[in-house]
């Protein structure tokens, strides 16, 4: 699993393309992960999981970090995703470039690892499974 840093009780997770979704945790800074079944797909109605932020997918891959970095991600997601036309095979192999270049740690995931499968759609955190790893 891939590691992110936590430094301001606040993430976004998502697929930057898609726009990132923002969650507030209780969590002191350090270094975390998300576990398997981290993401829970939204069918339907429910009251408790519509509350929560959406996170929409159009791709099989999902970034997570301290949310008071997403400007400087965003920026340079986007001009190294335009190097490689975002093939997101050659952006992983660049993963420390984008954490370089934000001045943190940043998850990155395939959908398969935290839902269970790939399928596009709008899923929801489950903060339950992000684990410290300090």
């Amino acid at each position: 699993m891939s590691k992110f840093t936590l430094e301001t009780g606040s993430i976004a997770i998502g697929d930057p393309v898609m726009g990132l979704a923002r969650y507030s945790v209780s969590l002191p800074p350090g270094r975390y992960e998300l576990e398997a079944g981290a993401l829970v797909q939204v069918n339907g109605i429910d009251v408790e999981k519509d509350s929560a932020p959406s996170i929409n997918l159009d791709g099989p891959y999902i970034y997570v970090l301290d949310a008071a970095k997403v400007q400087q991600f965003e920026i340079a997601f986007h001009e190294i995703g335009n190097e490689c036309s975002y093939m997101m095979l050659e952006m992983q192999n660049r993963h420390h470039e984008l954490e370089k270049r934000t001045g943190t740690l940043i998850g990155f995931y395939w959908e398969e690892e935290l839902a269970g499968a790939s399928r596009e759609g709008k899923y929801v955190l489950d903060i339950n499974r992000v684990r410290n790893v300090q």
